[in-house]
């Protein structure tokens, strides 16, 4: 008795698989990338970043080392004029440009290097800062495409602008796929009144 229905059980399991196997996983795509561009915020930290880097170049021990530079030129002429003069091995004025050269030179490299320390760790603090500002709104992205795709009875929602190191896209062909990249960009309400194929790279 056990036996017949044990069949009977395993069959309706089996049955039940194979209608699930042919008829496949439901998928759905979202271009990531497309809805990171056009998003206000990722407009608004690129020119907050923009803005951080050419503050670097303004920065006060930049100036002073091409000030110093500029001073170094000119006692580098004069000393030029100083050796020319031929009249007056014994030249005091050649020998106190030699110092001074020296001690201004002695001057720009620790400024120089001063000004490299601080602009290496500002560099370093600013691409911290712009990889979580980036993880950031990719996770809001992610969030929402999950929440689209539930609503919708998706089983997968897959990255189509996604990309392998090498640059090959990781997916290579989808036949019509379900895309809510529209419907994602739209529920985030932060994006701009571009289209995101009208934002290039």
């Amino acid at each position: 008795m056990i036996a017949p229905m044990f069949r009977a059980a395993v069959t309706i399991i089996f049955a039940s698989l194979i209608g699930v196997a042919e008829a496949g996983p439901k998928i759905a795509v979202v271009r990531v990338a497309d809805i990171h561009r056009a998003l206000a915020s990722t407009k608004a930290q690129a020119e907050a970043i923009r803005a951080e880097r050419e503050a670097i170049g303004r920065d006060a021990r930049l100036r002073a080392y091409q000030s110093v530079l500029k001073e170094l030129d000119q006692i580098s002429a004069r000393l030029k004029q100083a050796l020319a003069d031929t009249t007056n091995p014994q030249n005091s004025i050649r020998d106190n440009l030699k110092r001074e050269y020296s001690l201004k030179l002695q001057e720009a490299t620790t400024i120089y290097r001063e000004y490299e320390s601080f602009r290496s760790d500002r560099l370093r603090e600013i691409n911290v800062k712009m990889v979580a500002q980036m993880e950031e709104s990719l996770a809001q992205i992610h969030a929402k495409a999950a929440e689209i795709g539930k609503k919708k009875g998706v089983d997968w929602v897959l990255d189509s602008s996604g990309q392998s190191n090498t640059g090959v896209p990781f997916i290579l062909y989808a036949k019509s796929p379900l895309d809510l990249t529209s419907e994602v960009q739209s529920a985030l309400g932060h994006t701009t009144n571009e289209t995101a194929s009208d934002i290039s790279h």
